[in-house]
Order: structure tokens, then sequence, then C-alpha cells
């Protein structure tokens, strides 16, 4: 709507939930209660301005700043004007009179105009989709929904962001750390903070305001600098993520700038320590600390896929504090959904259900990618990589027959994607001139006219093209940059899969290689891949991944193991089971003997069963045990493998030791046993009722809507007649 005199008007943008939208000369606003923008009291009166409060506003960035009933509209410091019909008389002199002193102030200041430029630039990259940069996902802007995490003693919080606000508030902390696996949220999250951290820091519990920095560990690694401030500023250039207008800072900057915005702290988000090798990251390490012991003004908050990447000599230090992102909950994939795709959701959502895809697709990244598979195609594909699949499929064919066809050769476009993927996850560098020798070879091997200086030049074409217009990836300060390095693992799996048969020698080695791999999505992703060759178009033979997973699981034995009691005894064979079970959720496939094996590995059932023995081992000492359980679970054709655990399950439900209980109900709970759950609830001779309620808190509370009501109404009879 136009602006009025009486117009209800937002202050400022950072989000796209209040976005100004300008056409021509005329300036939109949109009305949003969620919005919290930058406000100015004042009653017309030229005593009442609060002048110290606009010349912060203006130096925060902000594009508009409320002021009383009336905005000024402050796109850069050069032209900061009032808009003829927004501010009467008698006020406007008196706002025209103090943005001209603020105005003349800021030219004889650099720190002043590179502070208002680079805090603009700040809001402007926040704005942007934090880990997608495809055209087709506006409308993922302004989705963001609070992320459940775990806290290191073992207790669960609902909203990662606020209580990485509290611990940031308390003055003995100066680092907060963010664990979590590939789209769990780690970038959505710390951008969200530096958001928040500008103009709202009451909705992450924060005390004050905060100068954000964003930089990614790959680029701080390759940064110069020989002060903490001058590294970080040569990361933020090298990354173009911001576009800086104007003047650019002079050294001491950070101080400076502090002091102008009365002292504000600096929070500086380093993102994606996962993704530097084992030298980088020891050198990171120091450099973190050696920023925490000389800058007293600032707090660090840093990402990554593992903790112990980070390193115990920081995350073990008193003033530091970690948190893991878990998995997101239905309802609120549901909402994530919604605000993708609108009255299509719930079609969607029926389709995740029907498919067992509900627990599967169980982060924002992967929620984000099959709403936009959903979108283009009608349907949902029956597994997560099978999605993945499709997706960047979608993404190869838009860009080239809307952009690239022009430009480059179509054949090439697909095998050098899986090649520079392939390269990236390899020397975990990712650099330009790799991806620049490994295109300029596919070339020459396809075309044996094509040599030297030519396919060089060509190989540079193809590259440059791709990441211009592709969206999946794209070049700065020399390195391959992902929208997400999902997308680099998948296609890294592909390489291989078009290349090699699961049944050969090579491929059993390449598998057993990656398997020691600290990032072993590319391994999910390949058994997924050789599980269905015919529906990825391999044109391999094999619809199972038999061969490769049987060589892991048995790779530690010198003889041929006489049967699966004689494979289990080797703790080895059972860890492998534990970290293969991943794969399975992607769509791998095995034998019904080899997939029967993983199970008992995972659960401990070699006697059949050992009551005492597989609890204590799954539920009470190994955390993985019960991930990998829990993964093993939400597969239809696994749960055949566990009917006598579900057996165990119902009888561990009455015993004395607490533990033993707790582990029945979260078997029964995981796996959708219901009933067994309502019986126990009936049961008030034997069954705690904190032990059921445990159970029930695993169910899915769309599918089993009925059955929680139905626990609920019998516990409360228990309770009557205990009462009674």
């Amino acid at each position: 709507m136009s602006i009025q005199d009486d117009s209800p008007i937002v202050g400022t943008v950072f989000a796209r939930n209040a976005v100004v939208i300008r056409h021509a000369n005329e300036l939109h606003l949109s009305t949003s209660e969620e919005f919290k923008g930058e406000k100015i009291a004042w009653n017309n009166s030229a005593d009442s301005l609060d002048f110290e409060a606009l010349k912060r506003a203006i130096l925060s960035g902000h594009e508009n700043i409320k002021i009383g009933g009336w905005v000024i509209e402050a796109k850069s410091i050069g032209n900061l004007h009032i808009s003829a019909s927004s501010i009467a008389e008698p006020g406007r002199e008196t706002v025209e009179s103090a943005i001209r002193k603020i105005l003349e102030e800021l030219k004889c200041d650099k720190n002043l105009k590179s502070l208002q430029s680079y805090m603009a630039a700040m809001r402007m990259s926040c704005a942007k989709p934090p880990y997608l940069s495809l055209r087709h996902t506006d409308e993922v802007h302004n989705c963001y929904v609070n992320l459940p995490a775990q806290l290191p003693d073992g207790r669960v919080t609902s909203d990662a962001l606020r209580q990485a606000g509290r611990w940031l508030c308390d003055n003995t902390i100066d680092s907060v750390y963010i664990e979590g696996n590939a789209g769990s949220g780690k970038t959505s999250t710390m951008l969200r903070l530096a958001t928040v951290a500008m103009d709202a820091p009451e909705s992450a519990e924060l005390h004050t305001k905060y100068i954000p920095m964003f930089v990614k560990f790959r680029h701080l690694n390759r940064a110069n600098g020989s002060s903490i401030e001058e590294r970080l500023w040569n990361a933020v250039k090298s990354s173009n993520e911001l576009d800086i207008q104007g003047e650019q800072p002079s050294p001491g900057f950070m101080a400076a700038w502090s002091h102008h915005m009365d002292g504000l702290p600096w929070l500086i988000l380093l993102d994606g320590f996962d993704e530097l090798n084992d030298s980088d990251r020891y050198k990171m390490r120091l450099w973190i600390l050696d920023a925490l012991r000389t800058h007293g003004n600032i707090k660090i908050v840093a990402s990554t896929r593992q903790l112990t990447m980070i390193g115990q000599q920081l995350t073990d230090r008193g003033q530091a504090r970690s948190i893991r992102l878990m998995n997101v909950d239905s309802n609120t994939l549901e909402l994530l959904s919604n605000a993708i795709l609108g009255e299509k959701s719930i079609q969607f959502n029926q389709q995740l259900h029907a498919k067992s895809l509900i627990s599967v697709i169980n982060n924002p990244l992967d929620l984000t990618i099959c709403s936009l598979v959903y979108q283009a195609q009608g349907t949902i594909p029956s597994s997560r990589a099978e999605i993945i699949n499709e997706f960047l499929d979608i993404s190869i064919r838009e860009s080239i027959y809307q952009d690239l066809h022009h430009e480059i050769d179509v054949d090439f476009t697909v095998p050098v994607l899986e090649a520079v993927g392939l390269t990236f996850f390899e020397s975990r560098q990712g650099t330009y001139e790799e991806a620049l020798d490994v295109v300029a070879e596919i070339l020459g091997s396809d075309n044996s006219s094509i040599i030297g200086n030519v396919a060089e030049i060509r190989a540079k074409k193809i590259l440059e093209t791709l990441a211009r217009r592709s969206g999946i990836f794209r070049i700065e300060n020399e390195l391959i940059v992902w929208a997400h390095v999902l997308f680099a693992d998948f296609l890294a799996a592909r390489a291989v899969a078009r290349r090699l048969s699961s049944e050969s020698q090579r491929a059993v080695k390449v598998a057993t290689t990656w398997f020691d791999h600290e990032n072993r999505n590319p391994l999910f992703f390949l058994l997924a891949l050789w599980s269905d060759c015919k529906k990825f178009k391999l044109r391999k033979k094999g619809n199972d991944a038999t061969n490769v997973i049987r060589s892991i699981l048995l790779r530690d034995y010198e003889f041929e193991p006489q049967d699966a009691n004689d494979v289990a005894s080797s703790a080895a064979s059972a860890r492998a089971a534990i970290a293969l079970s991943p794969a399975f959720l992607e769509g791998a496939r095995a034998s019904k003997d080899i997939e029967e094996l993983v199970a008992h590995l995972v659960t401990g059932d070699q006697e059949p069963f050992i009551e005492y023995n597989a609890c204590a081992r799954i539920f009470s000492s190994e955390y993985d045990a019960v991930r990998a359980f829990s993964d093993l679970i939400r597969i239809p054709r696994f749960k055949i493998y566990f009917s006598d655990f579900f057996a165990h399950a119902v009888v561990w439900l009455r015993s004395a030791d607490r533990r033993l209980a707790e582990s029945g109900a979260f078997v029964l709970g995981t796996a959708g046993c219901a009933h067994e759950l309502i019986e126990a609830a009936s049961n008030s001779s034997c069954i705690d009722e904190e032990v059921v309620l445990a159970g029930a808190r695993y169910l899915d509370r769309k599918l089993y809507a009925a059955e929680l009501k139905e626990i609920e109404t019998k516990l409360i009879a228990r309770r009557s007649a205990v009462s009674a």
C-alpha cells in the first residue's frame, strides 16, 4: 500500500515477511504484525526528537525508519530523503534539519560511512535464502521455524535459537558451538541469529543488540591478515556475499564501529568447520582461541557437522557451550511445507505419510527439496536419494533449456557437475583450479581432437557458465562454493555409481575407503544408487548393494565367518552395522540375510536374545546404536527383523529396572506400537505412568492422534482409581 498520513507503517527491512517493494518512485510497505523494526518516538516537537537514536538507526543500515507516525527513506547515505507525502509541517523541518546534521557528520568520518554500508549489506545478505541459491526458491525466504536441539546433559530444548541467545547473555560465556547433520538448519540458525541480533534481540532472549559478522570457515582459512579484524574483513571481502557499496573500513574499525553504536559488542558467526581439512582445522582452532583471548568485546558462534571436529581445547573450555540440532517433528515439517506449498501442502503431507517418508524427510533442507520436487512434478519419489536426484535433475534441466543451451554443450553438463562434486569430496578444498583440470580432462577423453589450451578454454567456459547459471554451485575467490554441500555429496556418489558396478572389486575398494571418511553421506547415497540402477539411469546391472555392504561388515575378518553369531562376536562389525544404518533410509538395499544381520548387529540380538545385555548396549551406553535402531525401524521391510524385539519390549515395560522399562517404552513408541502402550496405560499394578508417557512421546502426533487421546484417558482413569 502507498504511504499516506494515516497509514499503519512498519519501520525497516530485514526479512521477507516485512519487505519494502518499490514501484517507480512510489514507496509501498507490507504490514506484518510479526515485524519489529527501528522506531523512534517523536511527538512532532523539535526538542522531543532523539537525535542520537536517529543517527544510530541510519548507521544500522535501515532502509526505512519510523519516526513517530512517519517514515523516512534511507536507502543509502548519499540519497537519504523524506518522501513529500510522509511528514507534515511543522515536523518536516525538524526531521530534515536533523538529517542534514547527520549527513554532514558522516561526510567527515570514514568509519561512519563504512559502518552504514556494511550494516545495509549485512541486512541484504541475511534476507537471502540461507542455503539454496536456486531461483525457484523465493517462497522459502521467510520460512524459519523453531528447531529442537539437544544439550550436552541430554536435555532437549524446543528452540535452539533462544537457547543460544540465553548463553550469549551470560558474561562468563564467550562461544557457542552448533552441531548438526547436513541440512539440519545450522546455517539458517546462524543467519537468523545475525538478523535478530541487529533488530530484535529479545526474540532470541538476547539482552542487547550486536554488530554481526557472518563468515564461512573456508574463506577465513584462506584469508590473510596480521590482526584478527584484518583477517575477518579479508574473509568477508573474498566471499563476495556482502554487496558493500561505498567506503571500506580503515584499521581499527571493529572498535570504532562498536563505539559509534554505543559500545555494542560483536557477534562473529563462523559457518562450516567440517568443510576444512585436518591441518586447516588445527590452524582455525588456534585462531579462535587467539580471537577470544585478545578481543574482549566479541562473542563467537561456530557450526560443524560433528562437535569432535572442533576439538576439546575449544569445546571443553568453561566459557564455551555446545548444542546439537535434532530432527524436527511432523508438526514443524507441516508448518514449513505449508509456507512453501500453500494449499498444496495437504496433499503433499498425505503423500509423505502414504510413502512412509514422514520420518525420513526430517530436516529443513530435505523438506524444502522435497516440496520443490512435488511442486514441479505433482508427486514425491519413494526415497530420499531419489528426491535429491530429481531435484538436481530439475535444476539442471531448467538451466539447460532456459539459459545454458546457447552457451555450452548440454552433453557435458551432467558429467561435469558429477566430476566437480567428486573432486570437492575427495580433496575437501574444492578449488576452481582443481575443478578446471577435471573438466578439461573430461573434454579431452570425450574428444581426442580437443587438446591442450583448447580443452582448458572450453573447460573454463563450461565451468563458469554452470557456476553462473545452474544455481547448484558458484565460484568465489578461486573456490567452488556449493548451494549446499549435500549436493556435492550426492553428485560425487552419482559419478562413481555411473562408472562402477557394485559387484566389482573397485567398487568394494571405493566403498570401504569412503566408509572410513568422516563424512559418510556420499557412501550412503552411493549404496542407494547401486540398489536401483535402472531407476537412477546408471546403465549398470544390479538391484542391491549386497556385495559392498557385506564387504564392509566383514572386512576385519581374515576368514569367512560360519554364521551370524560368529560375525556378531566382532565389535567392529557391530559398529559398522550401526554406521551403515542411515544408508537404508536413503534407499539402499541388500539381500535378506545381510539386512537381517545388520538388524541383529544393531540390537545385539544374538542368542537369539539377551535381555539386559541388549537393552544396556542400545539404550543406556551407545547413543549411535539408539539412532541406528530408530533409523531402521522407520523402514517397513526392516520391521520383520525386529518382531522378537517388540515382544521383549512389552516384557521390559513391567521390569522393576527403570532403565529397562523406559527402553521398552522407547522401542514400542519408536516402532508405532500404540496399542501395546494403550494396554500398558490400563495396567496400574506394575507399569509406571511416566514410563508409558515416555513411550507415547515417540508416537507421531498426527498418525496416532486417537491412540494418544486414549492413552491420556486411561492414565486419567488410573489416577482416579488410585485416589479413590
